[in-house]
């Protein structure tokens, strides 16, 4: 049987948000119901694929419409809800995005400027990396080389961008491939600006993503893993369930605490040629609105918004067989489109 662990409290920033003075489109479309018939959907199929607890969230105008914790294997201790973490993997360049734009807002940089004129690591001696941008990076539309994800895994930061360096780029902004070697400059580079004196870019990355991004959230309980690897700040964040809260009440808000809500949503939506992406996320094909989505081996997000309003949905998993949840995640995103086209009327 699928023990359904009480539907955990909410902090009291969240509980005094406040009712909604008027009916968005969500509200009519994602009702109560549906949204309840879609978690118990969830549960049978994550026993299915081995998960062993799994966070269902969703929010709408920085408000929290449901939220569920399933202990699916229950354990003899009781779920520590403020220090279990669970690992963002490469849905962590969705939060670096932000961590660009508060940097922006700060003075350090242009998300649009060429990188090699803040970052002068960031070089090859075959050219073509002037043009290239932060936003570029991040959607992975910045003519980074294939065999650029193959550099040994275990090579240091500084080892991973000699070895770039001595690669021939394509034109930026001509062409779309998915690179973690695109994304992981990105996070050099705000790493750099941040201490441009420093010996150890990885550590600096974490200082800079404390300051500006997890300390303006008000997120204090974050871990960093995969740190022996040169992808390590693509896939690096691992978030409680309150961090994980903070993070969707930021993404829906119209008053977030960093930025503003147009600000926050447009980086999410600069699409070009031919890419999927857009600073982390991926377009959401068939949805009814705009919508993206970013999915990670045991996490997926999918934003929706329409007018001044949004809606997210998050489900992070512990353990599990990854094609099976793979799946599920897809099966998510189709079930929640549905919804939004079905009830449209």
């Amino acid at each position: 049987m699928i023990f359904l662990f009480r539907v955990f409290f909410l902090s009291a920033i969240f509980v005094n948000a406040g009712v909604a003075l008027y009916s968005t489109e969500f509200d009519k479309r994602l009702t109560e119901t549906s949204l309840q018939n879609l978690q118990k959907k969830v549960a049978v199929e994550l026993k299915d694929a081995g998960a062993t607890t799994a966070l269902f969230l969703a929010y709408e105008n920085g408000t929290c419409k449901a939220g569920r914790v399933f202990e699916i294997k229950p354990s003899k201790e009781k779920f520590d809800y403020k220090n279990t973490v669970f690992p963002l993997g490469k849905s962590s360049v969705a939060l670096v995005s932000l961590m660009a734009l508060n940097m922006q807002e700060c003075g350090l940089l242009k998300v649009s400027s060429n990188v090699s004129s803040y970052f002068s690591k960031f070089r090859t001696s075959h050219g073509n990396v002037n043009g290239v941008t932060f936003e570029n990076l991040l959607s992975q539309t910045a003519g980074v080389p294939y065999l650029a994800d193959k550099i040994p895994l275990d090579s240091s930061a500084e080892e991973f961008l000699d070895t770039l360096a001595q690669m021939n780029f394509s034109i930026s902004g001509t062409s779309y491939y998915p690179s973690v070697a695109s994304q992981a400059v990105a996070c050099y580079g705000l790493a750099y600006l941040f201490e441009n004196s420093s010996k150890d870019l990885k550590k600096s990355f974490v200082r800079a993503s404390r300051k500006y991004l997890f300390t303006p959230l008000k997120i204090d309980v974050v871990k960093f893993r995969n740190y022996d690897k040169w992808s390590f700040p693509v896939a690096s964040f691992a978030l409680s369930l309150e961090g994980i809260e903070h993070w969707l009440v930021c993404e829906t808000s119209k008053n977030p605490p960093i930025l503003t809500a147009t600000y926050i949503a447009s980086r999410r939506s600069k699409f070009s040629i031919d890419s999927p992406f857009s600073n982390g996320w991926q377009k959401v094909e068939n949805a009814p609105m705009e919508a993206v989505c970013m999915k990670s081996s045991h996490n997926v997000n999918i934003i929706y918004r329409t007018g001044n309003d949004s809606f997210a949905l998050s489900l992070f998993v512990k353990d599990g067989d990854e094609k099976k949840l793979s799946k599920i995640f897809s099966r998510i995103i189709e079930r929640v489109n549905l919804l939004l086209t079905e009830n449209k009327n």
